[in-house]
């Protein structure tokens, strides 16, 4: 399939993080996607090979993803900026973004054990 196929590739990503992909054992990146009628959903991530084709944006751990995603969530962060919404409905907006982000970073402490997960947190700057 292409990337435009995907569902909701025309939804703007306001941020990302990983989910467990249990019967692969590997985490799989998900977006946080605005739908037009307001509400937040989230939606597999997928990256375009050079084939035009798409795959699972995947990693082999949760440390990896996570990284990957805080990278991503900074730069997404200006999605949000430049949405043509009013101030209190952007902050509104941020508000969901962080409890959804931090509701998929607590199930993934509870799928993987391990001490680097104390203390991981997710910023939205």
């Amino acid at each position: 399939m292409w990337l435009e196929q995907m569902p909701g590739y025309s939804l703007p990503t306001l941020a990302v993080w990983p989910q467990p992909w249990y019967e692969a054992g590997i985490w799989q990146m998900y977006d946080l996607k605005l739908r037009k009628d307001g509400s937040l959903k989230w939606y597999k991530a997928f990256v375009e090979l050079e084939t035009k084709h798409v795959k699972s944006e995947v990693y082999d751990s949760y440390e990896l993803a996570v990284e990957a995603a805080i990278k991503r969530n900074t730069v997404l962060s200006e999605e949000l900026a430049n949405l043509d919404l009013s101030i209190s409905e952007k902050e509104s907006l941020l508000l969901k973004i962080e409890k959804d982000v931090t509701r998929q970073s607590n199930a993934a402490r509870l799928t993987v054990s391990g001490s680097f997960l104390i203390g991981v947190t997710w910023c939205f700057i």
